[in-house]
This record gives structure tokens, sequence and C-alpha cells, in this order.
């Protein structure tokens, strides 16, 4: 993506106060800390969004990772050693500002929300930064159906799923895009 937060500021109907995005540039959030999640519909920016406050931080110094959700889980449960992964989690622990994308977009499988609830605890208070079409009061409840769904009831990970929902939305601050398609609205404009 090559939105920088300025660049998003100015689409049109975004439903995000001008004073908002001075203070995610101003990265009080990542010194506080303080989770954010950006949620919408299909097309609404939250990516967009999502990079450009990776970028944002990049610029002022902190470090900074996006990841699809399922892509990181996927790297970090496809490890067949122990060294890769442990160096692999070090790197995510340490980065300053980490962007979750496509948030439960994929499949809940036990060993993708272990290696979630790895990833968390690991960071300890380091914020991060989830996009996603599900408001978080949601997350706990469509973790458990996911995991359910492919997990015997003796091998659900009750603990961290709770966990997981826990961490990430205390504290949290939450931006609610609004607005049509940004795809749409490029594929207008370049026809």
């Amino acid at each position: 993506w090559d939105t920088t937060l300025e660049k998003f500021s100015t689409f049109k109907n975004r439903g995000i106060p001008m004073q908002e995005y001075h203070s995610l540039a101003a990265l009080k959030w990542v010194k506080a800390p303080v989770n954010l999640i950006i949620i919408g519909k299909s097309g609404s920016g939250k990516s967009s969004l999502g990079s450009a406050i990776a970028e944002n931080a990049i610029r002022n110094g902190c470090s900074a990772a996006f990841w699809k959700t399922h892509d990181l889980l996927d790297t970090l449960v496809s490890f067949t050693d122990h060294k890769s992964y442990e160096r692999m989690m070090k790197r995510l622990s340490k980065t300053q500002v980490l962007v979750l994308d496509d948030f439960l977009n994929g499949a809940v499988t036990r060993q993708r929300v272990d290696a979630l609830y790895n990833v968390l605890v690991s960071r300890g208070k380091l914020p991060v930064v989830v996009c996603s079409q599900i408001r978080p009061e949601g997350f706990r409840a469509l973790l458990i159906a996911g995991a359910e769904s492919r997990c015997s009831k003796n091998d659900l990970p009750m603990a961290s799923l709770d966990s997981i929902a826990d961490r990430l939305t205390h504290p949290a601050h939450l931006i609610e895009i609004t607005g049509g398609s940004l795809r749409e609205l490029e594929a207008n404009r370049i026809a």
C-alpha cells in the first residue's frame, strides 16, 4: 500500500475526524500503549489505514510490521525448527507497532490460536493494530465458533481464546471507517 496518513485523510466520507488523524500521527497510542482496532466494510480502507499507520510509525523512528493475520499465523505454524520460530517470535516481540490485517478472516485452528496467543503474549504491552470487519465485541465469539468447528471439545484452547480477545480489546481505541468501497471509487476514476 502506498497510502500515508496525510493521503488517507483526504479520502472523502471515511467518518474519521481530522483530530483523529493528528492523534494517530502523534503516536501517543504507541507510548500509552493502546491497541487500535480499525473496523469497516470490505473495501472501506482498513488495510490502507493500517498500512498508513505503520508507515507513519516508521517515519517517526518506530519499528513496524504489517501482516495479513492468516499469513503470519501460517508462517509461524509452518516452522519445522525451533530456532527459526524463536527468531521470528523475538522479532515480533520487539516490533513497536504490529499491524494485523484481515483479522479473523482465515480459518480458526488450534495451531493458529496458539500462534496468535504466543505473539500477543510475547509482545507484552507493545500495541497491536487490528484491521477487521468484525467488531471487537465479536472477537471472542468468532474465535470460539471457529475453534469449536475444528477442535474436539477436549482440545479447545479456551484460556487462549479468552486471553486473545482480552489482550486486543483492553486497552483499545476503536476506529470505525465509513463510506463505500475505495476500490470501486478508484475503478470509477480510472474508467
